[in-house]
């Protein structure tokens, strides 16, 4: 497999998993919202109580309500006190003191104080991490009326190391593949950005996960084929391959859901670990993750199918329809095992660790397969499966057909004689 193609299957895949991470954080708001909506004015009355001592305290409350007056911004812990436990509620738990320093913001340089609760990890059994003087995070808190109230620890800030690996991919592929590495480049940005603000942006909006995958695989596929090809036939041929590729694997996907009973189960299993809301469409979220998936092997499929025939039909002009389909199924499946090994294991990579927890409560091997966490992964791998083996028929049967009674003409010559290209003899 080529570094191009490796390249964009493993980005791809990490941006879906991004977006549900996203949808995960974004639903957790939206159900912290509603039981604070939901709760009885004796409890509310409890809550401002607590909140205005515990703000006398500059202690944060761990329970933040969306407000308009909400600043998220970095933070430097300048002080941070050992952990203790005290008993609040009549719950016993572990606490730290934190003194911090604002980075962002009209209060930027002004320090905090605020006391951060130290969560339970009940998956590896053990206490939360503690921070400790030097970290960086962002905090979040409640201004209003000059005043700060309500101060919340969120996570580390990470994007420096993102940026610091994103760096080192530039440079190696740079250094390594040269001229070649500008289109992979450009290409994996116009798929990023792509799925960033035609997806992701509009699904967490509330919009229909499936249609918006739809729109951002057209988008993606037209401008890679036109990047690497350009605005011609060929380039179509290459287009109408890969879109017949993602209508199969998703019109597959939809029709296993439905028959295979998969909504619920799911759907419970992520509640259960980002606690979503119930109100979301876990079946347009998966099925649109399986589309975007195929994407990455239906393109880079087509994209080799379309790029060999035209070398081919170069050589050969008077080559017509029949001979074109047979060299174009050739090519596909010369190369189909190199794309499905790819994209098995970046695939299941992702997905590990559903896998191993479906595992560990499962008796058997039928038990595994049949569980409603681990067969719609299978389900929607195999989908993806047969949308791209269907490219290699359609891309070749649709080049042919174009090119059938054309000619293809080379945009540079072979020859070059003392500096001037000349015709090919």
């Amino acid at each position: 497999m080529k570094t191009k193609t490796f390249s964009k299957i493993l980005v791809i895949v990490l941006i879906i998993l991004q977006i549900f991470i996203g949808q995960a954080y974004a639903a957790n708001e939206k159900e912290e919202d509603k039981k604070e909506e939901s709760s009885k004015s004796q409890e509310k009355e409890e809550t401002k109580d607590k909140e205005n001592n515990e703000n006398d305290n500059k202690e944060s409350t761990f329970i933040f309500e969306s407000n308009e007056n909400s600043v998220n911004v970095r933070a430097k812990i300048i002080e941070a006190g050992d952990v203790y436990e005290k008993e609040e509620n009549g719950i016993n738990g572990k606490y730290q003191d934190l003194t911090l320093r604002i980075l962002d913001g009209n209060r930027k340089e002004e320090k905090v104080e605020t006391t951060k609760k130290i969560e339970y990890d009940s998956i590896n059994k053990k206490d939360e991490r503690k921070l400790n003087e030097g970290d960086i995070v962002y905090i979040r808190y409640i201004e209003k009326d000059g005043e700060i109230s309500n101060i919340q620890v969120g996570d580390y800030v990470r994007q420096y190391y993102l940026l610091g690996l994103l760096a080192i991919f530039l440079i190696s592929i740079i250094a390594i593949c040269r001229k070649k590495a500008i289109k992979p480049i450009i290409c994996l940005a116009i798929i990023f950005l792509a799925i960033y603000l035609i997806y992701g942006l509009n699904v967490s909006k509330g919009y229909n996960a499936i249609l918006f995958s739809l729109i951002t695989a057209i988008v993606i596929t037209a401008l890679i084929f036109f990047i690497n090809i350009g605005l011609n036939k060929m380039a179509l041929s290459g287009i109408i391959g890969t879109g017949s590729g993602i209508v199969i694997a998703t019109g597959l996907m939809l029709l296993v859901w439905y028959f295979a009973r998969l909504d619920g189960d799911l759907t419970m299993y992520f509640m259960s670990l980002f606690k979503m809301d119930e109100g979301i469409n876990m079946m347009s979220l998966y099925v649109s993750g399986t589309l975007i998936a195929a994407l990455g092997g239906c393109i880079s499929l087509s994209l080799k199918i379309v790029n060999n025939l035209g070398r081919i039909k170069i050589e050969n002009p008077t080559m017509g329809l029949k001979d074109l389909f047979k060299n174009g199924m050739e090519i596909g499946r010369e190369e189909i095992g190199n794309i499905l090994y790819t994209l098995l294991f970046v695939y299941l990579g992702t997905l590990l660790t559903s896998i191993v927890f479906s595992m560990k409560s499962s008796s058997s091997f039928i038990d595994l397969i049949n569980s409603g966490i681990v067969s719609p992964v299978i389900m929607s791998l195999i989908s993806c499966f047969i949308g791209i083996v269907f490219v290699i028929p359609i891309s070749s049967i649709v080049f042919a057909f174009f090119y059938k009674d054309k000619a293809i003409y080379k945009v540079k010559s072979d020859n070059i004689v003392e500096g001037k290209r000349t015709l090919k003899i």
